[in-house]
């Protein structure tokens, strides 16, 4: 059998234009596909249409695109065709239908400047070749793109499976884990169990392991109670005070001196009659005003203050303050159980002098506290001491007997208990139980001059900065010589400052360091005086027109003749001295 060249260029061109799987088909505007090849006459000296045209025609849609398979013809449609009958028209017929019910529609795909190709344009590219760009790149439709993605059943069915394996496997690890930690749980419970099982075991008496305990506990408080009181045995325990508890406690008695006072004498000295009718009874009773002058006599600061105006309760104030020094602060235990305050003053001699190996003064000072407070705590102390709170309540309250009338008296004397005695008891006792050395300090700095007259002392202007001192001449406005400018000289002080009377004494502190050291003194509390600072126009203006104070009356009650008081108001200051 011959076989006709038409047929072979047929096939052949056939396998070179599709493939056994063609290429996904890109979409292009107005392109349409190529015409089916003409029939030609099978002749061997007639060559068959150029495969290459068609490809090229095709390469423009099917480039870049996934492969498709195409059904080839088969064996009786190659023969029919050589055999050049009907039947090999109707089979290419068939043949050229199946092919073109195949291919999948062309959408239109833009050109890569989203512009609708020109007409009159002969090829495609022409445009991005003007621009010198690259041809576009043939797109896919979303079709072939779904058919490329698209798995087989066979590669679903396995990842199905792969998913399914994967999730069993993740459960039974969840459950594997959530076993692990309940067996760690049910083990540690075991542990537990365990111990208390073996404590249990090997406390099997335990009624006498506690009782041993117990005993060992006994044995155990006895002995330290033993340390404690080796302990306190080289060095006693008591309660120090501090510099600030201390200076509160005398600012609490300075206090309550100044208000028993102001109670006591404000409603005389603001009103006239009642200062008369002081007086008429001073002059019934001699012997009140004789223990008032003979007070005033032992301190005479007292008496210089009583020469100048508005100065009865700070004179009054100070009356208080000087009788509590004296009889208060001035002796240890205030007079009571002298031979017990002999014994330990003895016994702290030798020791600083004749044992072996020698004390230091902070332990001697340690030992006559802790000695002081053994004393002060002894029942026969407390009795002494009742009895002598009383006799100084009647000695003070009877210095002031002659402002109060008889009814008051014991009035007059509750309040002197709770005020000034009773606190400053207290405040003593504490001087004597502390380690460290506290102590009233109390300077007139007020004396006689070569012409027997009353002058402040060369230490009172240089004790100044160490002085809190009130200007009469001002209001009792606090008078500080660092603020006054321009700072005046010695001759301007002596001309126009004067000590007028010092009203508290100061509280100074000598602290005992370690070893023998003994440091410098320090105050606590200034010594307050008053002062009258001012030229002599502010003091003729300070005493013009004003009577003469109460304390001086009833100082020179007895003393007063007629023609000294005919003599005018101001008689009795004519010794007064300014500067």
């Amino acid at each position: 059998m011959v076989s006709s060249p038409f047929s072979r260029a047929t096939m052949e061109d056939i396998r070179r234009e599709f493939g056994p799987e063609p290429e996904p088909i890109l979409q292009r505007h107005n392109v349409m596909p190529p015409k089916r090849p003409a029939k030609v006459p099978i002749e061997g000296n007639q060559g068959t249409v150029p495969p290459e045209k068609t490809r090229k025609q095709y390469d423009d849609g099917f480039s870049g695109s996934s492969e498709r398979k195409v059904s080839l013809p088969s064996h009786d449609a190659a023969d029919a065709a050589i055999a050049g009958s009907d039947r090999f028209e109707k089979v290419q017929q068939e043949m050229a239908a199946n092919y073109w019910t195949s291919l999948p529609k062309r959408p239109q795909v833009l050109p890569t400047s989203h512009k609708p190709n020109n007409p009159s344009s002969t090829s495609p590219n022409l445009q991005c070749r003007y621009q010198d760009l690259p041809p576009p790149r043939p797109a896919q439709s979303q079709d072939d793109i779904d058919v490329a993605r698209r798995p087989s059943r066979w590669n679903t069915d396995e990842g199905e499976d792969f998913r399914l394996q994967m999730e069993t496997l993740r459960r039974e690890l969840r459950e594997a884990n959530g076993r692990a930690a309940q067996a760690e749980r049910v083990v540690e419970q075991l542990q537990r169990q365990a111990r208390i099982n073996d404590a249990v075991r090997g406390n099997e008496n335990s009624a006498s392991t506690v009782e041993a305990l117990a005993a060992q506990i006994k044995s155990l408080k006895s002995e330290l109670d033993d340390a404690h009181s080796h302990i306190f045995s080289l060095q006693p325990f008591r309660k120090d005070f501090t510099p600030k508890e201390i200076g509160q406690d005398y600012d609490d008695l300075v206090y309550g001196v100044a208000e028993w006072v102001g109670k006591l004498a404000e409603p005389i000295v603001d009103d006239p009659e009642k200062v008369n009718a002081v007086l008429a009874l001073a002059k019934k009773r001699p012997t009140d005003i004789a223990k008032l002058r003979r007070y005033m006599d032992h301190h005479v600061e007292l008496i210089n203050g009583c020469m100048f105006p508005e100065t009865d309760i700070d004179i009054l104030i100070a009356i208080v303050m000087r009788f509590l020094q004296d009889n208060v602060f001035q002796s240890s235990l205030f007079g009571c159980l002298s031979t017990a305050v002999g014994t330990l003053d003895f016994v702290e001699q030798s020791m600083q002098k004749n044992v072996e190996p020698k004390r230091d003064t902070y332990a001697l000072r340690t030992w006559r506290a802790e000695a002081m407070n053994a004393v002060i705590c002894s029942p026969e102390y407390m009795e002494v001491r009742r009895v002598r709170i009383h006799d100084m309540t009647e000695e003070l309250a009877s210095v002031f007997k002659v402002l109060c009338k008889e009814r008051d008296w014991n009035k007059i004397c509750k309040s002197c208990v709770a005020l000034i005695v009773k606190p400053a008891v207290e405040l003593h006792e504490k001087f004597l139980i502390s380690t460290h050395h506290y102590y009233l300090e109390l300077e007139p700095m007020m004396g006689a001059n070569s012409r027997h007259e009353l002058a402040p002392t060369p230490e009172f202007y240089t004790s100044l900065p160490q002085v809190k001192c009130e200007n009469i001449l001002q209001n009792r406005k606090p008078f500080d010589l660092a603020k006054i400018e321009p700072k005046p000289t010695k001759e301007q002080l002596y001309k126009n400052l004067t000590n007028v009377t010092t009203i508290v004494p100061g509280l100074s502190l000598r602290m005992i360091g370690k070893g023998d050291a003994l440091l410098e003194p320090k105050q606590v509390r200034m010594q307050q005086m008053l002062v009258a600072w001012g030229n002599q126009e502010k003091r003729d203006r300070f005493t013009a027109n004003t009577e003469r104070t109460l304390m001086n009356r009833l100082y020179y009650l007895s003393r007063d003749k007629p023609d000294r008081v005919s003599e005018g108001i101001w008689s009795q200051f004519r010794h007064l001295q300014w500067g």
